[in-house]
């Protein structure tokens, strides 16, 4: 189980983010002026870890607001003087206010196309600190391994992506409600900075030609695209096999109220604020072979012969896989995202709603 309860005491404690000449402070943090990634990789860890603290509703949303006014004092100091705070800042605005909140919960899925815009323009001071820009007018100087080591290495060829799919997303959501001039700039931003990613040798390697063509899993597998023909995954006849038994477990466990959701809270895998509202998707985890209980005691006593199913298949004999069943309530919204690479998914439907679509 992931443990994301944070100290009563830092709960309690002001998250005041502070710049003392030397050193950067938000919080227990101690952050970076020159190292992009080892900041988003602390920031990102603090911030999940108050999100998922169980924290009761009014001290959350004190802490909510904290956190905020934080963020919105290092992204000042990100755009000023510490250009390594761009690419933490930016994907934490992309992690957790992607949807509209009020009053410590997001009461519906309104995107915050505002937060997302700065969150933009953060990634695009990253990319630019990190030297990913130049990196293009340079390509033609150093041998094509060299190029794409050095743009890996600064973290290019995901902020690049991530950047581009925020500015397409959002100029779509702003041309569906109307506002067309700023529409328009997004979208031609997202189809400048689309173009120009694909002249660095690392990403003219695939057949790409708009934003919605990008893949994370094309850059790791030969990919037909975001749905795979099933021969290509044997997963998935041997799901449609074992349908009967998996619903039927299913079913039993449904029968006692509340105890899907009391699995979920035991096993909560967080990666952000995935979608809106809070109960519009759910996750029980079975498995995720990365932790150091791989399958999960308490859900798979309810589920024991799904899991050992499962357990069996040459698919959960790594340590990178998980298993999990997802409940999605009608009208959920998941924000756009380019999912966890290298990773392939299945999924086999168990009980429908006519009201979802």
């Amino acid at each position: 189980m992931r443990s994301w309860t944070c100290n009563a005491a830092l709960l309690a404690a002001s998250l005041g983010a502070a710049d003392e000449g030397n050193v950067i402070t938000w919080g227990p943090l101690s952050l970076s002026r020159d190292n992009a990634l080892q900041n988003m990789e602390e920031v990102h860890k603090f911030i999940q870890g108050i999100y998922y603290s169980r924290a009761p509703e009014a001290t959350f949303r004190e802490i909510w607001e904290d956190v905020t006014e934080g963020l919105a004092f290092l992204e000042n100091l990100a755009l000023g003087s510490t250009p390594a705070l761009c690419f933490a800042i930016g994907m934490e605005l992309y992690h957790w206010f992607y949807f509209r909140w009020k009053d410590g919960a997001v009461p519906r899925a309104e995107v915050d196309e505002s937060a997302q815009m700065r969150a933009a323009v953060l990634l695009r001071c990253g990319l630019k600190s990190a030297g990913c820009f130049e990196s293009i007018e340079d390509a033609a100087q150093q041998p094509p391994e060299a190029q794409i080591r050095g743009f890996m290495e600064r973290g290019c060829h995901i902020f690049w992506q991530q950047l581009v799919m925020i500015e397409a997303e959002i100029g779509s959501e702003l041309a569906r409600r109307g506002d067309v001039r700023p529409a328009a700039w997004m979208l031609r931003n997202a189809s400048e900075h689309f173009s120009q990613m694909m002249r660095h040798p690392y990403f003219a390697r695939f057949p790409w030609q708009r934003p919605h063509d990008m893949n994370y899993n094309h850059e790791m597998f030969p990919s037909p695209g975001p749905v795979w023909p099933s021969k290509m995954l044997p997963i998935e006849s041997w799901l449609e096999e074992h349908f009967t038994t998996f619903r039927g477990e299913l079913d039993a466990l449904l029968q006692h109220a509340g105890l899907f959701d009391a699995l979920h809270e035991a096993e909560r895998n967080a990666e952000g604020q995935d979608h809106a509202r809070d109960t519009d998707w759910t996750v029980l985890e079975l498995a995720d072979t990365r932790e150091e209980e791989p399958w999960k005691l308490a859900a798979c006593s309810q589920l024991p012969r799904t899991c050992e199913l499962l357990q069996r298949r040459p698919e959960f004999q790594c340590d990178h896989a998980a298993a999990y069943i997802n409940r999605m309530r009608p009208g959920a919204w998941i924000k756009p995202h380019m999912g966890g690479p290298p990773r392939l998914v299945a999924h086999l439907g168990h009980l429908g709603d006519k009201e979802v679509t």
